[in-house]
């Protein structure tokens, strides 16, 4: 029998490259003000090539931030997170400031930050496969964070003090046992 056992997840990377609305791809510089200095940006990307490169592993952005974002009373800010394949963008799945998920996600998407209103993470399960695609004159594997339109917008936009991208795999988990006697008449 083949076995193959899994490759080991890392932690702790920095992001290859970013790039804010219609700007250019450059490295990650913090703090990073994801939609722009008035919150009026629509796109974030988001390249971190090692984290995202092996399909089924759990990506984990673990965002602390120098400024909430806050979204306008009773109207929440809507994001819409999706990655690269060719020219086209699929979706990874959305969350909102006020829930860590909006509808349903085929990876598990889960927005600890509530579109960074507060310090957390983000997780999900990388898709398989997202292959390297050139954005904005740099390859990379691309996540795009979108302020959905309508969604919502941000009454003071936030600002990321640090980002890092862990990747690994979740153990399976028992959720129970059955034990059985059978007796056997003698």
């Amino acid at each position: 029998a083949l076995q193959r056992g899994l490759p080991p997840g890392d932690s702790g990377l920095a992001p290859e490259s970013v790039a804010v609305g219609r700007g250019d791809a450059v490295d990650l510089r913090l703090p990073l003000q994801p939609f722009g200095p008035a919150g009026d940006a629509r796109w974030l990307y988001l390249s971190a090539d090692d984290a995202l490169a092996t399909g089924g592993a759990l990506a984990t952005l673990n965002v602390t931030l120098s400024r909430p974002g806050t979204a306008r009373a009773g109207d929440p800010v809507v994001l819409v997170w999706t990655y690269r394949i060719g020219n086209e963008w699929r979706e990874l799945g959305r969350s909102s400031s006020a829930a860590e998920q909006v509808g349903t996600s085929s990876v598990g998407l889960r927005d600890g930050t509530r579109a960074f209103t507060r310090a957390g993470t983000v997780t999900f399960h990388v898709p398989d496969p997202w292959l390297p695609a050139l954005h904005r004159r740099r390859y990379g594997r691309w996540l795009r964070v979108e302020v959905a339109n309508p969604g919502g917008s941000y009454t003071a936009a936030p600002e990321i003090g640090a980002l890092t991208v862990d990747y690994g795999w979740e153990l399976p988990r028992v959720g129970a046992i059955t034990a059985q006697v059978n007796t056997v008449p003698t």
